[in-house]
């Protein structure tokens, strides 16, 4: 047994102690420290514990700054089982759950390898062990293959996770804490997010010549200026810029200057600071493209040629390719434990009905 008055929910030492307590003695723990933490509470208050409600009032500060989308993205917890789950520990209401050997032997592979671990996993670890374990050694080969710096691998899971076609918020917290233990600077890290917002304009991209298409086809003449001082001047700029052309801009250019003068400023931006270099930020709009959210076929072809004209090789956009192609696991982070949470709610009330 420790000491109880061990800020348990910041104290991952305590933590490591707690789980090695047999079942027995981790009862006992847990409801001395609740009921210890509930009578330090003003006595005008409910019994809680001190890890929830010292949780609880930030998120709900948090939120209030939020926009509803980002908000959505960051839920205060409803009680305390949410916000001790969060943190890796039961609720005292809630029974010690005991992981087999071989559900053991997964996680401290897992942790080992990707160097990580959250709640979302333990619900697979539960479910289906041998799934986590194919997942694992799946998204571990890049790991292994190495051909990319380590703060570069974090860079395509951040720009992936954070992309307007996925929008991962997990996925985001944990690759910038990660990039960040890798020696990424805040300057990089936000090259990387500039490119990311880069990804919207390939509705117009693919919007704007079938807008031509339709017009023609329904006997109506576009207004298009395919090409006079204004519209070379801005052609010149992005190709100073960004290094390429490439034919999917011209009919956007022709039909609107004033909105691509406007996306050559914008997406400018992270050409100009210098923090990443040039192959590594086409590795990122190559990931952009390719990723199973987006799937760009123009895209994926241009920044994969750029990439190699700055000194990419077949390795590491390879490595790149197979980091964006396990975002799919995050439909099973995301659904697994609500899957659990229904089946033992379930569960739950047939015994009651019993």
């Amino acid at each position: 047994m420790f000491d109880i008055d061990s800020p348990a929910a910041s104290d991952t030492r305590a933590l490591n102690r707690y789980r090695a307590l047999s079942p027995q003695s981790a009862n006992t723990w847990r409801h001395k420290w609740h009921l210890k933490a509930a009578r330090r509470l003003p006595t005008s208050r409910p019994p809680a514990c001190i890890s929830c409600s010292s949780h609880i009032a930030p998120a709900i500060a948090r939120q209030a700054t939020l926009s509803p989308h980002a908000a959505d993205a960051y839920p205060v917890p409803s009680n305390h089982s949410d916000l001790h789950r969060s943190h890796g520990y039961p609720h005292p209401t809630e029974p010690i759950m005991t992981r087999t050997a071989r559900q053991q032997s997964i996680k401290d592979d897992f942790i080992r390898i990707r160097n990580t671990w959250a709640p979302q996993w333990e619900s697979i670890l539960r479910m289906d062990c041998e799934f986590l374990n194919a997942y694992l050694h799946l998204s571990a080969v890049p790991l292994r293959h190495n051909h990319l710096d380590n703060k570069v691998k974090e860079f395509i899971y951040i720009a992936v996770n954070a992309s307007s076609t996925h929008l991962f918020a997990p996925g985001i917290q944990m690759h910038l804490k990660a990039a960040l233990e890798f020696g990424a600077t805040a300057g990089e890290l936000m090259e990387v997010f500039q490119l990311t917002s880069t990804v919207g304009i390939h509705a117009s991209n693919v919007g704007v010549p079938i807008l031509l298409e339709v017009l023609s086809e329904e006997g109506l003449s576009p207004n298009v200026v395919t090409s006079d001082e204004r519209r070379e001047a801005l052609k010149q700029r992005f190709i100073e810029s960004q290094g390429y052309w490439e034919a999917s801009w011209d009919a956007l250019l022709s039909l609107d200057p004033d909105f691509f003068k406007a996306y050559v400023d914008f997406s400018a931006i992270p050409w100009q600071s210098g923090h990443l270099e040039p192959k590594v930020k086409e590795l990122v709009l190559c990931a952009l493209d390719v990723a199973a959210t987006h799937l760009y076929k123009p895209g994926i072809k241009t920044h994969m040629r750029n990439a190699i004209r700055h000194g990419a090789t077949q390795d590491e956009i390879m490595e790149m390719l197979e980091i964006v192609s396990v975002i799919g696991i995050h439909g099973a982070l995301i659904g697994v434990p609500m899957l659990e949470e229904n089946i033992n709610a379930l569960n739950g009330s047939q015994k009651l009905a019993d």
